[in-house]
């Protein structure tokens, strides 16, 4: 069951909302996070009601999933979700509905440095708090990576005055001096954070609808592996006989290792086809597979999900449908073991060379990334949630295209400890 917890300037209004759409984003320059709620209007309710701009709107969605078991006797949990949180902007309303629109704080960044200051800030943090602070109407409040502490430090140091505007001086110094990224959350507070720390990891496959595998296979990858049926192998009469040699592509196949080198590792779903018999045909549609990647250079994928809503900024993996038992899943675990330990190898290798800690690779058919956008939609017809998803990050922005060169963050680093 779902179910929904609307305030509106402080007064709940959740019996009277018919629909609601949020789109958000952890791009801070698009537009706000915003936020439409329909209501039935009553006898004119709520015409007028709140003043713009001042009335705080929050939405909570809730999901209760029914489950039987000695650990739940009443078969019974409720998942909630803070999906949106800001300032009204607009009430349109007329005989029958009202139509409450609404964004996040974003909107704020676009105001000029209030202050111009000559003071010696000691760290890059300092000077956010600083300027922050003198925001008006009121301070912008933020939350503080602790990741970042190691890195709060002057690289060069910049005169911020009135020409800049908050959005700029926070994107001057969180790339610039900290590697970090800034946006708002869904409890419209601005964080500033380590593009490495993910807010939590998402198990999408209870919820996603048609989750195919050509649509999975959307987005750059620079690592491919495919696996076939098992090997059989020839008897005297040239029959086939069941054999043990598992057919995996060879490492020097499907695997651009310029690329692997100047961004680091975006891991394909591993690819399993039956009909694959032998070794050469593996490596055959491992090479036709990395082709068939390196030409999407906006690595964004899109999923949809109901009955939950990811936060911006989590890990979210799920698993294209591949229609093989738990049997041969167990065998594809295994076979592929020998491969990873050799991948992880060579990463180790990549990294002496570039004077960096080894990342810790998975293999997996799971699609993997972090969510960079989502659109919600609820209403008497349920609880969808279409999530865009980004396999890592470079420099803090979702890699958009191959040529990207900096520091990555690939989510293959998140270890997953139960591959199906």
């Amino acid at each position: 069951m779902i179910d929904h917890k609307v305030t509106i300037g402080g007064e709940d209004v959740s019996d009277a909302v018919v629909s609601i759409k949020v789109n958000q984003s952890n791009d801070v320059d698009s537009d706000p996070g915003k936020f439409t709620i329909t209501l039935a209007n009553r006898h004119q309710k709520y015409t007028t009601k709140w003043p713009p701009q001042v009335s705080e709107i929050e939405i909570i969605l809730y999901n209760w999933v029914y489950r039987a078991g000695d650990q739940n006797p009443s078969g019974r949990a409720m998942a909630e979700y803070l999906v949106a949180t800001g300032k009204m902007t607009d009430n349109e309303a007329g005989p029958e509905q009202a139509f409450v629109t609404g964004e996040c704080d974003l909107g704020h960044l676009a105001d000029a440095l209030d202050f111009e200051s000559d003071i010696y800030f000691e760290t890059p943090k300092d000077v956010i708090t600083y300027f922050l602070g003198l925001h008006k109407p009121e301070p912008i409040e933020f939350d503080w990576d602790p990741a970042l502490d190691d890195r709060n430090v002057f690289k060069e140091r910049e005169n911020y005055n009135s020409e800049w505007t908050y959005q700029s001086f926070l994107a001057d110094i969180c790339t610039k001096q900290l590697g970090a990224i800034f946006y708002f959350t869904e409890a419209n507070r601005l964080q500033i954070k380590d593009p490495y720390s993910s807010v939590g990891t998402y198990n999408l496959d209870p919820y996603v609808l048609y989750p195919g595998q050509t649509t999975s296979m959307m987005g750059y990858r620079n690592a491919v592996v495919v696996i076939g049926d098992e090997s059989r192998d020839q008897s005297e009469t040239a029959v086939g006989v069941h054999g043990s040699k598992p057919i995996i592509s060879d490492r020097e196949h499907g695997f651009d290792w310029e690329s692997i080198e100047k961004i680091g590792w975006l891991m394909a779903p591993v690819f399993r086809d039956p009909n694959i018999k032998t070794i050469d045909q593996a490596n055959a549609k491992a090479d036709e597979l990395l082709r068939f990647y390196a030409k999407y250079k906006n690595a964004l994928t899109e999923v949809e999900v109901v009955g939950i809503v990811p936060p911006i900024q989590s890990t979210v993996e799920y698993t294209p449908f591949i229609p093989i038992s738990a049997k041969e899943q167990g065998e594809f675990a295994d076979a592929l073991q020998g491969i990873l330990e050799s991948l992880q190898a060579k990463e180790a290798e990549i990294a002496a060379l570039q004077g960096r800690t080894a990342r810790n690779l998975t293999l997996s058919s799971k699609v993997r990334g972090i969510v960079v956008e989502k659109e919600v939609s609820y209403s008497i017809e349920g609880l969808k949630c279409k999530c865009v998803i980004s396999p890592g990050l470079v420099d803090g922005e979702p890699i958009t295209d191959v040529e990207g060169v900096g520091s990555l963050l690939n989510w293959t680093e998140v270890i997953e400890q139960n591959m199906y």
